[in-house]
């Protein structure tokens, strides 16, 4: 199995640090960042990853905050609006 899916899904512990750091990059590039960072940091104590994991949950706040921001100027303007999602790669998923 490969290694980041078995540590987001099975929270599989890697004792390499290297191996960790490396994955990080996986993660971005797979939008999953935030969820490995979580996954990571339950069962490996390393300052990189406690620091990436701080940035990213900031960014993540971030995010949100400027996303609300513009859902609620949107709707105050009563602008009809239709959000729409793209992929780099196709997939099937359903958004609730």
């Amino acid at each position: 199995m490969d290694k980041l899916v078995a540590i987001i899904l099975h929270g599989c512990k890697v004792a390499n640090k290297e191996l960790l750091k490396d994955l990080l990059v996986r993660a971005e590039v797979n939008r999953v960042p935030l969820l490995y960072l979580k996954t990571v940091s339950k069962f490996h104590s390393d300052h990189f990853i406690s620091s990436q994991l701080k940035t990213w949950e900031q960014k993540k706040r971030d995010y949100d905050t400027g996303f609300q921001i513009i859902l609620h100027r949107l709707t105050d303007c009563d602008i009809q609006f239709l959000l729409v999602k793209d992929a780099l790669y196709p997939r099937c998923m359903h958004a609730i």
